[in-house]
């Protein structure tokens, strides 16, 4: 797969009202699309909070020359969400307005104006139909909420570790993560430096560690932490084990985030799935999807098996339960 980007020019209308101009949509795509004397298949895979555009990296068990989905076999794309930090216009990209980064300004997005970004992009690619939609976690959220906006586009789909809408669970977790994040004054401060012409955050590390803390034991069970990090003594006086593997992933994931990320995590939480208009969307438009959904749920602080019975989708649906001590990774 080779990385591209995709610059929309016009204004681009989001779901609160507010406008961006000009913005850029990194993907990967396979290398032979459009060289091919014969089409394949289209495989679109729609990424989790955290990830990239290439799933190669971080699906290389599924994606990948001589995985399952190939890209020599298929057409494959995956697009990096607006507001990323991984090439797509993000909260350190210059507002053609004022000529400096977004940082705080950046405008609110929702499940929806990603969709809408992945439909753009889509259309920009000659695409008629997408054989198979698979997104795992907010990517689940996208692919359901863009089958709704383009059912005719998508013949089949895959969803993973999602529901239809975000539960007051899952809402205490966001909030408590958006309060962490703005508990940490660096982040705002919104300040930055300037480095071969690209904003670079200075602030915002602390918050980001504490709130990706919490996003981390809501993503594993009790048993889930008993059974990786246990203390190799069982006579130590201190639980050290754990917080050092924290300490680890959190470090690296600052540096690769930085405020990117950290204010996507602060205006993310609106993924109500056909907000406004989700039973008649859906009664009407997919009435024929095929759709696979797969929930993972543990012991404690579980994904509910219950959440999957939210999803609107009835006919031609396969269901299946993993009960898992590692949940959501």
């Amino acid at each position: 797969m080779e990385k591209r980007f995709f610059r929309y020019d016009a204004e681009l209308i989001l779901e609160s009202g507010e406008t961006l101009s000009g913005i850029e949509i990194c993907y990967h795509i396979s290398k032979e699309y459009g060289k091919e004397a014969q089409p394949k298949k289209v495989v679109w895979i729609t990424h989790a909070l955290t990830a990239n555009s290439n799933p190669c990296e971080w699906w290389d068990t599924m994606v990948g020359e001589g995985k399952y989905l190939d890209p020599r076999k298929f057409t494959i794309v995956c697009a990096n969400i607006l507001g990323s930090c991984y090439g797509s216009t993000n909260p350190l990209s210059i507002n053609p307005k004022t000529g400096k980064p977004y940082m705080l300004g950046f405008p609110k997005t929702t499940v929806r104006d990603i969709a809408a970004c992945h439909e753009l992009l889509r259309k920009e690619l000659g695409i008629e139909e997408i054989e198979l939609l698979v997104g795992g976690s907010v990517g689940g959220f996208q692919a359901l909420e863009w089958s709704i906006m383009s059912s005719s586009r998508i013949k089949n789909m895959i969803l993973l570790a999602c529901g239809a809408r975000v539960t007051p669970w899952l809402g205490a977790f966001n909030e408590t993560m958006r309060m962490a994040l703005h508990a940490d004054p660096t982040f705002e401060a919104q300040e930055y430096d300037l480095a071969d012409g690209k904003a670079v955050a200075k602030g915002g590390k602390r918050g980001l560690a504490a709130a990706r803390a919490l996003a981390l034991i809501s993503y594993r069970s009790y048993t889930g932490y008993l059974t990786t990090q246990p203390e190799t003594d069982e006579d130590t006086m201190w639980c050290t084990r754990v917080g050092s593997c924290l300490f680890l992933q959190l470090y690296g994931i600052y540096y690769r985030q930085s405020q990117c990320r950290t204010q996507t995590r602060r205006s993310g939480g609106c993924t109500e799935t056909g907000k406004g208009k989700l039973h008649l969307r859906w009664n009407r438009q997919r009435r024929t999807l095929p759709l696979l959904r797969t929930a993972i749920y543990g012991r404690a602080y579980s994904w509910s098996p219950v959440q999957g019975d939210h999803l609107p989708i009835r006919p031609r649906r396969i269901s299946a339960g993993m009960e898992t001590d590692y949940r959501h990774f």
